[in-house]
């Protein structure tokens, strides 16, 4: 189950990718996940959470063969619609992965498991299914981060769980060593496109892996 039920914005999800902001945003967060793709040895993974298709389209033009997976009927059916090379699609629950133990070669995860009823069944789950030595890759939204903190009366987001980079060290640390890292820091929510690109540019990067908003965290399975 999710603590939203996307349904209800399928048509209207992905226009905020088309917006100034949510353009830029999408550009560094793509180039962040895309460093840890790089990890992979194989050209399949299993995306959680796959809701319209946006990041499986990203996956599908880097070479990846994708099965997506989502609760949210009408989220997968813009997915289908868009006609993505390598990718299917699956209705089905993160807590409960129609998959066999052992079987998936990667997985990945965008902005998803922040919505899930139950997280560490789905971390469970993810753990089941995967290969070892697989790789398992997050990209979550920082509690820390500027924008979460002015989403938190959101209908979207306010029920959500939002990682910070311990929890996230946390969640991934069950499989094997975690890397974690952090983009699209935001000085304050009223900031304008220019100033938060002049505060993207500008600020250490230890400080991007604290406080950016958006976290990319990967892990090899050795346990």
């Amino acid at each position: 189950m999710s603590t939203f039920d996307y349904n209800q914005i399928a048509r209207e999800y992905d226009k905020w990718y088309q917006t100034p902001l949510g353009k830029q945003i999408d550009e560094w967060e793509k180039q962040l996940f895309l460093r840890h793709l790089k990890k992979l040895k194989t050209k399949n993974i299993l995306e959680i959470g796959a809701g319209t298709g946006h990041w499986t389209s990203f996956f599908s033009d880097n070479n990846f063969s994708v099965t997506g997976i989502d609760i949210a009927g009408r989220m997968l059916e813009q997915a289908k619609q868009k006609n993505i090379a390598g990718a299917t699609f699956i209705e089905a629950l993160a807590e409960d992965l129609p998959f066999e133990k052992e079987s998936i070669d990667n997985v990945v995860a965008v902005t998803a498991l922040e919505f899930v009823k139950d997280r560490h069944k789905a971390i469970e789950e993810i753990y089941r299914i995967l290969k070892p030595a697989g790789y398992f890759i997050i990209g979550g939204l920082n509690a820390l981060g500027a924008l979460q903190q002015e989403r938190q009366n959101d209908p979207v987001f306010k029920k959500a769980e939002f990682f910070t980079p311990e929890s996230l060290y946390k969640v991934l640390e069950k499989f094997g060593m975690p890397y974690i890292e952090g983009c699209v820091y935001m000085p304050n929510t009223k900031a304008n496109l220019d100033e938060i690109i002049k505060a993207e540019n500008s600020v250490p990067i230890n400080f991007l892996n604290i406080y950016g908003n958006f976290l990319v965290g990967s892990v090899k399975k050795e346990k």
